[in-house]
């Protein structure tokens, strides 16, 4: 059974059963008891003979599974991992009224990094909740005090800009994988709330 949705899940069209026996190295006679089961469910439809795909109730199960999901539960240890990796201040903000406010911390981060995270252009990007392609997975900003900050945008399931992962670096002392590792965090906390990169999000 599990195969079976694996196979469906991954295939945008509605599958033939030959091919859902194939893949999965089942006999053609026992998907369909299976795909017959799943059916009588509302977990898989038959838009066309002898042709299935993902139903309904599989759909609203999921959504709501994702309403379950809480940013502050999901993005906890890969901050955790981030900052004892990079041993530097890790925060995570939600846009909150019009400003832009921290949800977690690891680390000490430096007093007004909301204030000024507010006028950045990864500020702007997630109060304005824009999407356009061309952002940057990664923003860099230098800082008054001369130090680097670093966002990377955390998305919802629909690719919406859900947070922004920030993490703050010494002037000059930027390691070097700080990047690399800052959007693995991001990706990772953003699957979690349902993000499919390439599913016709952004």
């Amino acid at each position: 059974m599990f195969a079976l949705l694996e196979v469906l899940a991954s295939q945008p069209q509605p599958v033939a059963l030959k091919l859902l026996a194939e893949r999965t190295g089942l006999h053609p006679s026992t998907a369909h008891r299976i795909l017959n089961d799943l059916a009588w469910g509302g977990l898989v439809e038959r838009p066309s003979s002898g042709h299935y795909a993902l139903g309904p109730k599989f759909i609203s199960l999921g959504r709501l599974s994702l309403s379950r999901v809480d940013l502050q539960r999901a993005a906890g240890a890969a901050m955790k991992s981030l900052q004892q990796s990079l041993h530097l201040p890790v925060s995570l903000h939600v846009a909150r009224d019009g400003t832009l406010v921290s949800l977690l911390e690891t680390g000490t981060p430096p007093a007004g990094e909301a204030a000024s995270l507010d006028a950045s252009a990864a500020g702007r990007l997630l109060l304005d909740a824009q999407t356009a392609a061309g952002d940057p997975a990664v923003l860099a900003e230098q800082e008054a005090d001369g130090s680097e900050r670093l966002d990377a945008v955390v998305r919802n399931d629909a690719g919406q800009p859900a947070a922004l992962l920030t993490v703050r670096c010494p002037a000059g002392a930027t390691p070097p994988q700080a990047r690399g590792e800052l959007l693995a965090a991001a990706e990772g906390i953003s699957r979690a709330l349902g993000w499919i990169p390439g599913a016709g999000q952004p």
